[in-house]
């Protein structure tokens, strides 16, 4: 159980807004993480880490604030999956960030997942 802990505490830290996961040809599944706590982010990939969906892997967009997270829905239309803390800048921002996606954006596409 301690190595578990320690390989977790220490597992190198990726800096860049974007990352892939992949190996397959397949075009990898886009999933935006919108949450104001890095550690969210981790455990996030980790629990998601290895999933294939439909012969897709995934590769990760960042956003640490609800404003960074409307900027990459702007830019990445293909986004197929959003994990949004509903609590982050004030206490309605992950809602008011799903209120521009889905009608400023009209976006009804991108699959939603609200967290708090």
């Amino acid at each position: 159980m301690a190595s578990i802990d320690n390989d977790f505490l220490f597992q190198d830290e990726h800096e860049e807004s974007e990352e892939t996961a992949t190996s397959s040809s397949e075009t990898p599944w886009k999933i935006l993480i919108v949450d104001d706590e890095k550690d969210v982010h981790e455990v996030t990939k980790m629990a998601l880490s290895g999933f294939v969906f439909k012969n897709r892997e995934l590769t990760y967009l960042h956003a640490y604030s609800a404003q960074e997270g409307k900027a990459l829905v702007r830019n990445h239309s293909d986004i197929a999956l959003a994990i949004v803390d509903v609590v982050m800048e004030t206490e309605t921002s992950g809602l008011e960030l799903v209120y521009f996606i889905r009608q400023t954006l009209k976006n009804r596409l991108i699959r939603l997942i609200l967290r708090t």
